[in-house]
This record gives structure tokens, C-alpha cells and sequence, in this order.
């Protein structure tokens, strides 16, 4: 402690010579002059200080209040009788009374003498000594006592060997009376209580304390004594009171008055009597335990023991003060003359009485002197007037503690310990400086200070040095009113110390200001953290404030919400705003406040914010849905992802920003797309419906190139089309492959072999950044609750005691699932949950939140209190938890760097810690960083972590052999489990008392105690008790064993179905749950069930052959290359190729337009893909030739007439295409003509043209190859072969891209126009034909000549209402329908015509739509094309 006092020395005595016996000689003797005897007197005007000396000298200080020390030396008698035995003063210090050896009683003026004062009372002369004589000679007097009477008398009273009590009367100059006691008088002291009595307290040789009562006051008409008035709680007063005394007025002595034994002391035992704190207590010093009682003492009461204080070592002498001790104690060294003067605390020394150990009641002791001394100590005397030590304090208006001091007479020298510092200005020095708050207090508790006072006024320093976070701290230290407070920093300007001091009020359970509720707090604070937000600059400390404010947003409630978000909003605080909007279901109001303002660029935190499934309505419905167009492409994509039914509305502004979302987010829009998704389902049915519902037997009903695209606004007119979700679907395949092609380096989306046979739902795999990935638990259960997470929110049902369920009760049971409000109303989304025995825990995207009860610290708080509403757990906030698991008592943790945190019970050693203490903060096992955990798992009192090497380690209580090492004892290091060093597991899980492990190879090992054989014996544990069948118990086939056990067949299923874990739904690798779940959580809304391994009945209903476009291919990427060819393939006749073909185009993609192709039977464009393909990837002629070969396979199979016109120009077609190809890579012609070989008789008309026209491609073709062909070709002649001028015409066009465009075009109509006339035939076999069209047609065969003779006439009839007679139909309708279309149309249709007159011609099929609504179709779509017609086009009618 700070040294708060001194000791100084006031005077010493001298050493003189002295002459000897044998002075006459001449010779002397050297002598030590010592002290013999003190008296010290304090009063308010002076300090008076007599000693008297071995050389019969008495030395008389006197100190005035105001003066400087007066010193002198009065000579006493030399004579023996003369001798001083004890001295005494009166209580002014104005009188000496001395005591000799013959009984005489000596008075001196000492105050007269040294001061030169007239004393307040006179007993003799003012310059000389008066003798006071007694009657009769007694024995010598041992010790001297000074009565000053009630009635103002001066009584002395001595005491002496022979056991004679004497009384003097210093105003009649006589002794008065005497009292005899049993033996020796030691020593006495007079007490007094308040002017009520007074009793003389003497120490009788031997050992023995008795007390006699001298005078006292009691009430004349009852006889009560004061002491038993006051007793028994009555108020008295001095008006009715009479004073009774042992001395009668006439010097009697009152028979009354006798000595009683004080109480039972043993002789070790040294009685003093002390005033302290305005009450008389009696001292009871017992100098062999050093033990100090304090007694409250009444006279003729028992004492009442009020204290008990432990001194120091061989203490001797004791006296009270305040808040202090100042005890006298003798040092253990016999030779060393010194002894010790320990100023003790009396808080400490109390508590130090409890303690056997001297070292605690060391520790009481404030400050030490060391005081030298030859003989024994004279005298020990309190001081109480110093103030010496006042004028230097610098503690502002309070007033300075005095503690007190003494005075110390050795028989050498007279000390002062006197103060020299108030405790005030101490404590001050203590909170200003670097000293720890605790010591500070410490010190104030130790000297009683006024600590709130105190600390205000460090306050206001520190204020005035403007350290404001200090004074804040000082000031609510101080338990200053929040007014104050408010006032003090806001005239300042202190917003930041404010913001500092409101946020710790407003979040303790009681706040300082009386007339400021929480309500107010809150508000004020509102604009606090508005202020500072606006103010800070520094981007650090601003990001810190944002946190901050956002947080105690969500944490209160009692603010004024309203004016609160229109503060915000005005000053452009918007994620402040959407966080308020979120916490308190006002997002709608939110955001239409933020339009009113202006405020429409958010940032990409706040859209992060709002990304969530539950405010994308909120988003969707302010406005028309405008801020969808204001976020960031992948914000936009989630909103999409979490509501479907927005797709029709956002088709075209998806398609905007398709080229610049990103793969990860591509994949998420072609899984919310996919038509294997039963997501988007509702919205494909209901395109299909509407498409079905349209006029399907006419040419007009299909779906043309020129159809116009879904509108920009949100709210369409008219509904999206099947094909436009098909196509939207196919475009996000061929944006999200031609990126993965261009950034082949970037981090995609990869998906692990061991997901193959998945459900739909887990096709999708985590991003391969190298980062522990999110471990989902929706469902937990404890011993008696439950709980569950939907959608991101968490229901709980069960018993709620200790409020482990988390809805603010404790005694109320629910039996059912109810939503966790506070997790709810904070906007926490719940990613997973573990339930202990008595306490819950929930991850949360940002952290822990535990619950419940907390006896061994489970909940990780830093405490064992309950917990009735989820607490986020501070320690891990900032930890990236991935996992987390209950035990019964404990918790452990697992974070993104595969870091195991571990809190709770740990009696077991089950938290890994290397200890069995619990631990009430989360704690980092640290002996396990250096094994790449990705798993955790926790029994009854055992844990056990899983490592990414597939290594399990175990650690706790292995009583039933549930660590799996052979024994039953304890672990509390992590320790591998020798058993399964040679197997390789991916998934772990601890029952009780049990442990189960699951090996890639699908092999499952159990050990420890099975639950139906409670207590089993010892022996029966040992080996393995594998069984058969459980009979569909888990239980029954853990069997107590101490290493793990192979359970394989029927074991394995139920056991693993027991334990959550389905093989079906599990991968051979790393176990399930992982980012799969989550991304396809983003990405799946509505589809609660993962187990979707059909195709939708959707699907089924569309005749699609579906595969599952996310998991197809042999490259393992979601919706690769292959899984884009496939959807093509499936799809085919649901888009329209248009579209696609020239985004293909445009992105490269030769694969799909090879696929689009191919299915279409267009060998030319299909070989030309193909060969464009061959050139990207640099292929070989081998390579290149095989493709050639398949392609001229291809197209010789497929077509039958090898002689018509559309076979030859399309073999033309390709044979330009492979020769250019050829030719350009510089390959040789040797291997081509090996290829082109084998169909020589199919080809050979077609290269003949070809190189006849074309010699420069052909340049390369060798002559035998030639020769070939001509012969073939002559061979041919004569067969009805094409003429060459339409297919030189059609091989020499100027534009390639042209001819394409226009053969995909007319193939595309010819492929609608199949595809509707069709469409209705597999709903019936026949056509209904009127009665009136019936009868027209057999008017028309009458009125044939010769109708009779020919046989009966076949009528040809269409489903749109038209018929016609075969002949009729075949000779005049489709050559009229061929003529028209030849003659009227501006842009020919050459191919379209040939398809429909060949149809046409044959016999045994007809179309369902007859040339009249065919053509009117085509003039429809001449008109459209913007070319004007040379003649115009008139409608053609039957």
C-alpha cells in the first residue's frame, strides 16, 4: 500500500555522568539516562507530553494548536521517599499528578509553568508544587488514575501493592476513602460513557480484571439505571436523571458500589478499555494467540463481543482507531533491540482472524517502523489532533480522511506517527496513474473512503486533461446520474464517449438515472450513433461504429421505431435503415421511404442483407418490384432462386445480365431452371396448359421466329411460353459453359465422384476454395425436447425447464413445435442445432446462440447462470464455427481453420484440455490444430473428432469402453483409436455410452456399453459379442465391448438408420452435410424433400425423356459440355432453334450446334460444326477423318433416294465444307479419299459436280481417285439424276452464313409445321367430316361424267374443316397450291414447297392441314418478312 504515514522522533534523552559510591575518591561512572515514566494529554488548544527520567528529571513538552513545541526540564527530589512511583493529568492536560513512594500526592502546574496559561481549574499554587499527604501511612502505590467527577470534583485514585484502592480529593488537599482488593494492584483505567457513568477498570496481580462503578446517572422517580434505560430502547433524558456516586458528597463511601469480576480470562489475557467510534469497548489482548476482541461493554452486563481481529506476532499493545490499528509488537530476535510499530487495517485484520496462517494477518499490516529501544516501551498513547498534513491536499471540496496516530515512549526517546497524507489524495494518485482499478478499490475499501466520491472527482480531472474515455469510465464508476453525465460530455462535444456510455447503460439490467427509463436511453442513443456514424472519418473506427449501431438494433426494442427510421433514412444510413426494417417488420415502409427519398443505389452489404427468402416479397412488392433492377446481378439471381414465381415477370432483364453473372451463380440459375427441378414446375405446367389450350390445328398456331419477347416491365401482359423457360433454361447452359471454356482457370464448381447416384438436390457441390464447409444439423433432440430448423428458422418443443427451449419461460411444457422468437425477431438465420441435456445451442450465420441451463458452464458464458432466451457466445462470434455439438453437460465446436473448441463439464477430461476442471468460456484445443478435423461428435462424457485422413480420436470417460482403446479409464488428451488405424472412416457419432464409426467401404464399427445390459460385469465386456438380426433394435447389437466391433448385413442398415444415416443418401467420401445442402438451399425453394430421384410427373406428363442434366457426363461438372448436349437432345421440339443456333454461334459452342444438327438430320451443317469444332481443338487428320467418316455414314443411311435433289445439294454442301476444311489444315488427300472410297457409288455424281466446279478445292485429289469417280458417274448416266444448275446455283452462293441461316429456316418451318399438323393425331384415329360437307362432296362426284363406271371416290379430309375429293385434290388443289406459292411469293421457299408437294403426292398419308390454311400461313409470313411482293399476294379461299 501507499505510504500514508510517518514516524519522527520528538526527543531523545541524553547520557550523563554521574558520581559513583566512591565519589570522595574522585572517580566516576559513565550512566544511561532512561525514561521512566509518560503521560500524554491531547486537547484542541495544545498537546502536553511528560516524561520523567532515571536522573529525576521530569521533561515537560507542551505543543500549542497554533505554536511551536515548548520544552522543559524540571529537577525532581533525590530523596527516596520522594521517588516517583506513577503520574497521571488531568483531562486538559493542564495538571501533572505524581505518586511517590510514600504515598504523597505531588500536583505541578505543568501548563503554567511551560506555557505560562492559567490553568481552568486551581488546586494549589501556579508556581510551585502542592503535596496532598494521606492520613495514614500505607504501602506504596503502583499506579495513579485522575476522576473527574460528573458533579466537578477531582478525585485521584491510586492503587497500591498491598491491594488498597485510595481516593484523594485534589480540592480539599485529602484522601477520602479507601477500597480493599485481594492482592496486588497492577494497573487501572478509568472509562467513560458520555457524561452517562463512569467505572474504573483495575487489573488485579495475578491475572484477574475487575471493575467497579463509579459514579452514573439514573432517572430519580423509576431508580432506572441509564444503562438498562438505554437497554431496552428508551430515550433518556439528562433533565430527569440524578447522579449517584461510590464517593458521597461528604467523602463516604456509597455501599452500593462494589467491584465485580469483569469476565473469565485466562492470565495470557491483557484487558484495555478504548473509545472508538463514540461507543466504549473493552480491548481483550491474549499475547500467546495474538488474537485482539473487542468487547461492547456495559457495566454490570455481560460483555458482547463484537470483533475479532488477528494481529501480528508477539503484539503487546493495541490501539483503536477509526478505520486503523496501531499495534506494538516485539521482533522474534531476542538480541535486537527494536521493536515493531504495524499500522494495520482493521477490514483485513477481521478478515485475517478467520486464517490460522501469520501471514495473513501480515497482510493487514498498511505500514511498518522499526522503532529502537534498550529497555521495555514506557508508554503508547493515541494522537487525534494532527493536521498537519491538510494544507497540501489537492482533493477539491471533500474533506480529508483523518486516520489518527500515537505516540511511542521508549525508554530512550519519544516518537510521533502522525499522518502525512490523506487516503483521498492517495486514492486519486492511484486512478489517475497506472494502477488497477482493483487496487485502487482495495485501497478505498481498506481506509473506508467514499468511493463514489472518489471517483467523481477522478473524473472531473480527467475530464480537465481531456481523457474523456477515462473520465466516462470514472464517472460511471462513481454511479453518477446519467443527467450529469449527459450534461458534462455534451457541452463538450463528446458524442463518441457518450455513444461509449449509453451502449453499456442500455444494455445493463438497471440503469442509473432515476427519471431516464430505457425508452429514453434508447432514443438519445439512437441519435448518438447517428452522429458518429456521420462524423467518423477514419474508415476503420467507422466500420466498427456501423457494427455496433446494427447491433444494438437488433439486441432493443423499446426505442421509438418510427422516428428512428426516418432519422436514418434522412441521413443515408441504409444499412442501419434495413436492419431496423428487418429486426421490427417494417421492411415494406423501409424501402418505400428510401424511394420517396431518392435513396435507390445500395450497396452490395445491404443487398447481401436482403438476399434473404424472406424479404424478397417485401423487395418484389414496393414499387412494382423496381429495386430488383438496382441490385447486383447475383443478388438478383438469389432473389429469383428463393421466389420462382419471379421468373415470368424478370425473363428479358435476366437475360441482360446472363453475361456477366458468375459460374457459381450461373449454376444456381440453370438448377432453379433445370425442368428436372420441381421447383420451376408450377411455372412450366402452366405454360403448357396455356399452350395446349391455343387453336393447335392450324398453321397459325405455331410458335413463329418472329414471336415477341416477354415484356421489361414486372407485370407481364401475357405469360411466358413453355419454349421461352426452355430456351432461358439452354441459354444460362451455353453462358455457363462458354465461361468455364474462357476462364478455364478460375475456381468453379467441381463435383466429387463419390456423389454419383445423388438425388437431385445433391448434385450441386461446395466451392473448392480449401475451407471447411458448413456441417447442417436441422434436427436435434436432448433428454427431454426437441428442436428443429425450417427454412432457416428454429421451432423447439419439450420440457422448458432451465429454458432450454428458448421462449423466456422456464416451468412451461410445449408440445409442439414452436418458433424461437428471439432468433426470429433478430433476423438469425439457423443453419443448425444441438441439443444438450439441459441446454440448447444454435449456429447462426454470424455465431453461437446457447440457451438453458448452465451448471457447469455449458452455455459459454463465463458464468453458471440459466439462461432463458438465446445469448450469442461472445468468445466464438468472430471464429467461422462450421459445427457444433452437445454432450449431455458439454459443447463442442468446430471453425472454419479445423480448429476444435471445446467448453462445459470436463470431468472426464471429455473437453480434450489435458484436465478435468470445467470450463466455462469456450476453450481452443489446441494438442489438435495440427490434425485437419472435419468432424466432431460428443457422448454422455466422451468426445470424439473425426480427421480428414479418415483417422478417429477419442478422449473422456471410458468406463464401458466408448473410447475404443481396450481399457476403461480416463483420457483427457485426444488419443487414436488403435483399431481403425487401418481403416479409413468418414463419419462418427457417440451415443451415451457408445461409439459408432462408418468406414468408406460402407462397414460400420461399434464399441462401448449397450443400453439394455445396465452394470454389466467386467468380464462380459471383453471380445466381440457381434449378433444376428437386432429385431429392428438399434440397441440390442451394441454389445459392451472395449474396441471396435465390424457390424455388417442387416446390422449395418439399422444401425445406420438409427444413427440419421441413410447409405443411400450418403456419399462414399467425406460425409454429408456440406455445402451441397447449402447452395442447393439457396437455390431450391420448395423443395423440402431431397430424395427426388424420378423425373417430375411434369416431365412424364411432356413425354420428355429427362435425365438429370446437373449430375450427366463423365467430367463431373454441374451442367458441363455434355449435360448442354443433353438438354438439347431431351428437349429437342420444346425451343426454337433459332435462338439457340445463333447464341451457339456467337459463343463457339460447334459440341451443341453439332447436337442441334445432328438431331435435325442437317448433315451438312452438322459436319461443318463438327469440322469447326476439329479446328478449335487443333484435331488430327486421324481424328478429323473418323468425323468425316461418321457424318458421310450418316447421311448416306439417312436418306434412301440417292437421286434427289435435296440429297445431291446437300452432299454438295459437304463436300465443299470437308474439302475446305482439308485443304486449309494441309492434311493429305490419301486418307480423304479412303473415307469418301467407301460410298463412291452413293457419291460419286456429287464429287463429280463438285470438282468440276470447285478445281481449287480439288486441287489435291489424285487422278486414280478421279477416275473412280468418272467411271461411277458413267455408270450412272441416264438414272434420273438432278440438273446441275440449281445445285451450282446453290453451291456457289455468295454468302455461306446465308445458305445456313436460310436451310436451318426452312427446316425450322418445315419441323413446326410437321410438328403442328401432327400434333393432334395421337388423340384420335379418325376426322369428324359435317353432314353438309358430306353432302357437298357427293354432289360434286355426280356431277363427275361417267361417275357410274369409276370406282367409288376416296375423299381426303383435314381436321381444320376442309375436304376434298382425291382426284379433285391430287389434279387441281396442290398444283394450284404449288403455282401460287411459285408465282406470289417475293422470297423462295424452294425446299419448303418440295416437303409439302411430296407429301402432298403420296397416297397412303396425308397432312392434318390442308394447302388452303397452308398458304394462308406462308402469305403471313412473306408479309412479315418486309420485302415487298413484285405482284401482290391475295388470300386464297376455297
Amino acid at each position: 500500500m501507499d505510504k500514508l504515514f510517518e514516524c519522527v522522533e520528538l526527543f531523545r534523552v541524553n547520557e550523563g555522568l554521574s558520581e559513583g559510591e566512591n565519589s570522595s575518591k574522585g572517580t566516576q561512572v559513565q550512566s544511561t539516562v532512561t525514561i521512566e515514566l509518560s503521560c500524554w494529554r491531547e486537547v484542541d488548544s495544545h498537546s502536553t507530553l511528560v516524561v520523567v527520567c532515571s536522573n529525576d528529571y521530569i521533561v515537560i513538552k507542551a505543543t500549542p494548536a497554533n505554536g511551536a513545541a515548548v520544552v522543559r526540564q524540571l529537577k525532581w527530589f533525590e530523596t527516596s521517599p520522594q521517588h516517583i512511583l506513577d503520574i497521571t493529568m488531568d483531562r486538559y492536560g493542564q495538571w501533572l499528578a505524581c505518586v511517590c513512594l510514600d504515598g504523597a500526592l505531588y500536583l505541578l502546574p505543568v501548563v503554567s509553568l511551560v506555557l505560562g496559561q492559567v490553568p481552568i481549574f486551581c488546586f494549589g499554587e501556579l508556581d510551585d508544587l502542592t503535596v496532598i499527604l494521606p492520613s495514614k501511612k500505607r504501602a506504596p502505590p503502583t499506579c495513579l488514575a485522575w476522576w473527574e467527577t460528573m458533579d466537578n470534583r477531582h478525585i485521584c485514585i491510586t492503587g497500591s501493592e498491598a491491594g488498597e484502592l485510595t481516593f484523594f480529593d485534589l480540592n480539599r488537599h485529602c484522601d477520602l476513602l479507601s477500597i480493599q482488593f485481594s492482592s496486588c494492584i497492577d494497573s487501572m483505567q478509568l472509562a467513560h460513557k458520555a457524561n452517562w457513568y463512569t467505572y474504573l477498570l483495575i487489573n488485579i496481580r495475578g491475572g484477574q480484571w475487575e471493575h467497579i462503578m463509579l459514579e452514573e446517572r439514573l432517572h430519580e422517580a423509576s431508580k432506572i439505571h441509564f444503562n438498562e434505560a438505554s437497554s431496552l430502547g428508551f430515550e433518556v433524558l439528562s433533565d430527569d436523571m440524578v447522579v449517584k456516586s461510590l464517593v458521597g458528597p461528604k467523602g463516604d463511601l456509597n455501599p452500593a458500589f462494589k467491584a465485580q469480576p469483569v469476565m473469565s480470562f485466562n492470565e495470557l489475557t491483557k484487558l484495555s478499555s478504548h473509545d472508538w467510534k463514540d461507543s466504549h469497548f473493552l480491548g481483550a489482548l491474549n499475547l500467546k494467540s495474538h488474537k485482539f476482541e473487542v468487547y461492547h461493554y456495559e457495566f454490570d452486563m455481560t460483555p458482547n463481543l463484537i470483533n475479532i481481529c488477528q494481529l501480528v506476532n508477539r503484539a503487546t499493545n493495541v490501539i483503536m482507531a477509526d478505520r486503523l490499528m496501531f499495534v506494538i509488537s516485539h521482533n522474534d530476535d531476542v538480541n535486537e533491540c527494536t521493536f515493531n510499530l504495524n499500522i494495520m487495517s482493521w477490514q483485513r485484520a477481521v478478515e485475517s482472524s478467520v486464517q490460522v496462517s501469520m501471514s495473513q494477518a501480515q497482510a493487514a499490516v498498511v505500514q511498518l517502523f522499526t522503532i529502537p529501544s534498550i529497555g521495555a516501551l514506557v508508554g503508547f498513547y493515541p494522537l487525534h489532533s494532527y493536521k498537519g498534513f491538510e494544507d497540501s491536499e489537492d482533493i477539491g471540496t471533500l474533506p480529508p480522511t483523518r486516520l489518527g496516530g500515537c505516540v511511542v515512549v521508549t525508554s530512550t526517546a519519544v516518537y510521533q506517527c502522525r499522518q502525512m497524507r490523506s487516503p483521498e489524495s492517495v486514492f486519486l494518485e492511484l486512478c489517475l496513474g497506472s494502477a488497477t482499478p482493483e487496487k485502487a478499490e482495495s485501497f478505498a475499501i481498506t481506509y473506508k473512503l467514499d468511493i463514489c466520491s472518489l471517483y467523481q472527482l477522478a473524473g472531473q480531472k480527467k475530464l480537465a486533461d481531456k481523457k474523456y474515455s477515462q473520465a466516462l469510465l470514472l464517472f460511471d464508476t462513481a454511479k453518477c446520474s446519467t443527467l450529469e453525465i449527459l450534461q458534462r460530455f455534451s457541452k463538450l462535444g463528446r458524442m463518441s464517449e457518450l455513444v461509449q456510455y449509453l451502449h453499456r447503460i442500455v444494455y445493463q439490467s438497471e440503469t442509473h438515472g432515476p427519471k431516464s427509463g430505457p425508452k429514453e436511453l434508447q432514443d438519445l442513443l439512437i441519435k448518438c450513433f447517428v452522429h458518429q456514424c456521420l462524423e467518423i472519418q477514419d474508415q476503420y473506427e467507422a466500420v466498427a461504429m456501423s457494427d455496433k449501431f446494427i447491433q444494438f438494433i437488433r439486441d432493443q426494442f423499446l426505442y421509438n421505431q418510427t422516428v428512428a427510421l426516418e432519422l436514418l433514412i434522412s441521413c443515408g444510413l441504409k444499412e442501419q435503415v434495413l436492419e431496423l426494417a428487418k429486426t421490427h417488420q417494417k421492411l415494406s415502409e423501409a424501402l418505400g421511404l428510401l424511394i420517396h427519398y431518392g435513396s435507390l443505389c445500395l450497396n452490395s452489404s445491404v443487398q447481401s442483407s436482403l438476399s434473404s427468402r424472406q424479404y424478397v416479397e417485401s423487395l418484389t412488392s414496393v414499387s412494382e418490384g423496381v429495386l430488383l433492377y438496382l441490385i447486383n446481378s447475383s443478388t438478383f439471381v438469389k432473389f429469383l432462386v428463393a421466389m420462382p414465381s419471379l421468373i415470368p415477370h424478370h425473363m428479358h432483364y435476366l437475360r441482360l445480365l446472363m453475361p456477366g453473372l458468375s459460374i457459381r451463380t450461373l449454376v444456381k440459375l440453370a438448377c432453379l431452371l433445370d425442368p428436372y427441378n420441381p421447383s420451376i414446375c408450377p411455372l412450366l405446367k402452366r405454360a403448357h396448359s396455356k399452350r395446349r389450350n391455343s387453336t393447335g390445328s392450324t398453321v397459325s398456331s405455331v410458335a413463329s421466329d418472329g414471336e415477341a419477347e416477354p415484356s421489361d416491365s414486372p407485370h407481364l401482359l401475357t405469360s411466358p411460353t413453355l419454349e421461352t423457360y426452355i430456351e432461358l433454361f439452354l441459354s444460362v447452359l451455353i453462358t455457363l459453359n462458354q465461361k468455364r471454356r474462357t476462364q478455364s482457370s478460375d475456381q468453379s464448381l467441381s463435383r466429387s465422384s463419390s456423389m454419383l447416384g445423388q438425388t437431385y438436390t445433391k448434385h450441386l457441390v461446395a466451392l473448392s476454395e480449401g475451407s471447411q464447409v458448413v456441417q447442417s444439423n436441422p434436427l436435434a433432440a436432448g433428454l427431454h425436447h426437441a428442436a428443429i430448423v425450417m427454412d432457416g428458422i428454429l421451432y423447439t418443443w419439450g420440457s422448458n425447464k432451465n429454458g432450454k427451449l428458448g421462449h423466456g419461460e422456464e416451468e412451461e411444457r410445449k408440445s409442439q413445435p414452436t418458433r424461437v422468437e428471439t432468433l426470429y425477431m433478430l433476423g438469425r438465420q439457423v443453419l443448425a442445432v444441438s441439443c444438450g441435456a439441459e441446454h440448447t445451442i444454435a449456429m447462426c450465420q454470424d455465431g453461437l446462440f446457447s440457451w438453458g441451463g448452465s451448471s457447469h458452464g455449458q452455455l459459454g458464458h463465463g458464468d453458471r447462470l440459466n439462461r432463458t432466451r438465446p445469448v450469442q457466445i461472445g468468445t466464438l462470434a468472430d471464429k467461422n464455427v462450421v459445427s457444433v455439438v452437445c454432450g449431455q453437460y458439454h459443447c463442442l465446436a468446430l471453425d472454419g481453420d479445423q480448429r476444435v473448441w471445446s467448453w462445459g463439464w470436463g470431468v472426464h477430461g471429455q473437453l480434450g484440455l489435458q484436465s478435468t476442471d470445467d470450463r466455462l468460456f469456450p476453450v481452443h484445443v489446441s494438442v489438435l490444430d495440427y490434425k485437419e478435423i472435419s468432424f466432431i461428435a460428443a457422448g454422455y462424457g466422451h468426445s470424439a473428432v473425426l480427421t480428414s485422413k479418415g483417422e478417429v480420436l477419442v478422449f473422456g470417460n471410458g468406463m464401458y469402453g466408448q473410447l475404443g482403446l481396450g481399457n476403461s479409464e480416463k483420457q483427457s488428451c485426444p488419443v487414436v483409436v488403435p483399431g481403425l488405424q487401418k481403416r479409413t472412416v468418414y463419419l462418427i457419432g457417440c451415443g451415451n455410452f457408445h461409439t459408432v464409426a462408418v468406414c468408406t467401404d460402407q462397414s460400420v464399427y461399434y464399441w462401448g456399453k449397450n443400453l439394455q445390459r445396465l452394470n454389466p460385469p467386467p468380464s462380459s465386456q471383453q471380445g466381440n459379442n457381434r449378433r444376428g438380426r437386432p429385431n429392428h433394435s438399434f440397441h440390442n447389437t451394441l454389445a459392451n465391448s472395449f474396441t471396435p466391433q465390424l457390424m455388417s448385413g442387416t446390422e449395418f442398415d439399422d444401425t445406420v438408420t438409427q444413427l440419421g444415416i441413410d447409405d443411400r443418401r450418403q456419399s462414399l467420401g467425406t460425409p454429408v452435410p456440406n455445402e451441397t445442402l447449402r447452395l442447393m438451399h439457396e437455390s431450391s425453394r420448395g423443395v423440402e424433400s431431397p430424395d427426388v430421384t424420378e423425373p417430375s410427373l411434369f416431365a412424364l406428363d411432356m413425354g420428355w425423356q429427362l435425365c438429370d442434366f446437373a449430375a450427366f457426363g463423365s467430367d463431373h461438372v454441374p451442367y458441363g459440355q455434355e449435360a448442354l448436349c443433353a438438354a438439347l437432345k431431351c428437349l429437342h421440339g420444346f425451343y426454337r432453334h433459332t435462338p439457340i443456333v445463333h447464341q451457339l454461334y456467337l459463343t463457339q459452342d460447334w459440341t451443341a450446334l453439332t447436337t442441334i444438327y445432328h438431331d435435325a438430320q442437317q448433315w451438312s451443317q452438322a459436319l461443318e460444326c463438327a469440322l469447326l469444332g476439329c479446328t478449335s481443338d487443333n484435331a488430327s487428320a486421324s481424328t478429323a477423318g473418323e468425323v468425316i467418316k461418321t457424318y458421310m455414314d450418316l447421311f448416306v443411311s439417312a436418306n434412301k433416294n440417292h437421286h434427289s435433289y435435296s440429297f445431291v445439294m446437300c452432299g454438295t454442301q459437304m463436300m465443299t465444307c470437308l474439302f475446305s476444311y482439308w485443304k486449309t489444315r494441309g492434311f493429305s488427300f490419301t486418307l480423304l479419299e479412303g473415307i469418301l472410297g467407301e460410298h463412291l457409288s452413293t457419291l460419286a455424281y456429287i464429287l463429280s459436280l463438285f470438282v468440276g466446279h470447285n478445281p481449287a478445292l480439288a486441287s489435291g485429289v489424285s487422278i486414280e481417285f478421279h477416275m473412280k469417280v468418272v467411271k461411277e458417274v458413267q455408270c450412272q448416266i441416264g438414272s434420273g439424276l438432278p440438273k446441275p444448275s440449281d445445285i451450282i446455283m446453290s453451291s456457289h452462293s455468295k454468302d455461306r452464313k446465308v445458305v445456313v441461316e436460310m436451310s436451318d429456316r426452312d427446316e425450322r418451318l418445315w419441323s413446326e409445321i410437321r410438328r403442328n399438323l401432327f400434333g393432334s393425331l395421337h388423340k384420335g384415329t379418325s376426322v369428324h367430316i359435317s353432314e353438309q360437307t358430306l353432302a357437298s362432296l357427293e354432289a360434286q362426284v355426280k356431277e363427275t361424267p361417267n361417275h357410274e363406271l369409276h370406282p367409288p371416290e376416296a375423299i381426303v379430309a383435314f381436321s381444320c374443316g376442309h375436304s376434298f375429293l382425291e382426284s379433285q385434290f391430287q389434279t387441281k388443289i396442290v398444283p394450284e397450291f404449288v403455282e401460287r406459292a411459285h408465282s406470289f411469293f417475293p422470297v423462295p421457299i424452294h425446299q419448303t414447297l418440295k416437303h409439302l408437294q411430296s407429301h402432298y403426292k403420296q397416297s397412303q398419308f396425308y397432312l392434318c392441314a390442308c394447302p388452303y390454311c397452308v398458304f394462308q400461313y406462308l402469305r403471313k409470313e412473306q408479309l412479315d418478312t418486309g420485302t415487298p411482293p413484285s405482284n401482290p399476294i391475295h388470300p386464297w379461299n376455297p
